[in-house]
């Protein structure tokens, strides 16, 4: 009788052990896609994050002053390039896609006669040309970050997320046009 109970306790203790296994490892795994995925977003970013000092400077030589609008825009680019980690990135482009897209579609407002000068429609239409080229990698990305959340917050997975340190992302890419 002990014999068949120690088996029994020693064959329930190595299915859980194998369920903690095969749980991490899918934790994993998408944990990584999610990696995989910001990647080539991120790649597409960086040229047109090199771009907003170009930006902000013909602005300024433009109008001849700085204003909260170019100082916005520089300091949330200043934030993209010392974000660490790939949270902190998301939520650094998130700000600066936001500045951006205020001083491509308001500038013509703010800034009159701005829409025609040469060097300022060349950098809007690289921007333009890039957004076009973020858009089905955010939509990627977006859809890893939901699978990744999905998974970890199910029930045994939330358990064995949590006693290993998978946390819940939040870091939503949000493109605004």
């Amino acid at each position: 009788m002990n014999r068949t109970i120690f088996w029994v306790i020693g064959i329930i203790v190595a299915m859980l052990v194998l369920l903690c296994i095969f749980k991490y490892n899918s934790i994993a795994e998408l944990d990584e896609g999610l990696a995989n995925a910001w990647t080539p977003l991120e790649n597409v970013l960086q040229p047109r994050y090199d771009a907003v000092p170009k930006l902000v400077n013909e602005v300024i030589l433009y109008t001849g002053k700085e204003d909260k609008e170019t100082k916005a825009l520089a300091d949330a680019n200043k934030d993209y390039t010392s974000a660490g980690g790939m949270g902190a990135q998301v939520k650094a482009a998130n700000k600066l896609e936001a500045a951006i897209s205020d001083m491509i579609i308001e500038g013509g407002q703010r800034y009159p006669g701005i829409s025609s000068h040469y060097q300022f429609m060349n950098l809007k239409q690289g921007f333009q040309k890039t957004g076009e080229q973020m858009q089905q990698l955010v939509k990627g990305y977006n859809s890893s970050v939901d699978k990744y959340n999905s998974y970890i917050r199910k029930f045994p997975n939330n358990l064995i997320a949590f006693l290993l340190g998978f946390e819940y992302r939040a870091e939503y890419f949000k493109r605004t046009k």
